[in-house]
């Protein structure tokens, strides 16, 4: 079984970065939220140095919005 490292490691830095950042962001007295956000712009396309791939990048984001969407669906239907 070939071992590709692409995926892990696009989570990973997503991850680590979202969390400094966001740590950062509190830390000034911001919503960790505004962290998340510069994350995404140093990670995304149109900064130089790392660069996700887009093409994976792209499908896990369609991931996450499928999931965020179940959830929701299901936390709404749940007699709380």
């Amino acid at each position: 079984m070939p071992h590709d490292v692409a995926l892990i490691a696009t989570i990973a830095i997503g991850f680590a970065l979202a969390f400094i950042f966001g740590f950062i962001a509190n830390r000034l007295g911001l919503p960790p939220l505004v962290g998340y956000l510069v994350a995404g712009v140093v990670v995304g396309p149109s900064t130089p140095g790392f660069v996700a791939d887009s093409a994976m990048a792209g499908q896990l984001a369609e991931s996450a919005s499928c999931f965020s969407c179940s959830v929701s669906a299901c936390i709404s239907q749940s007699p709380i």
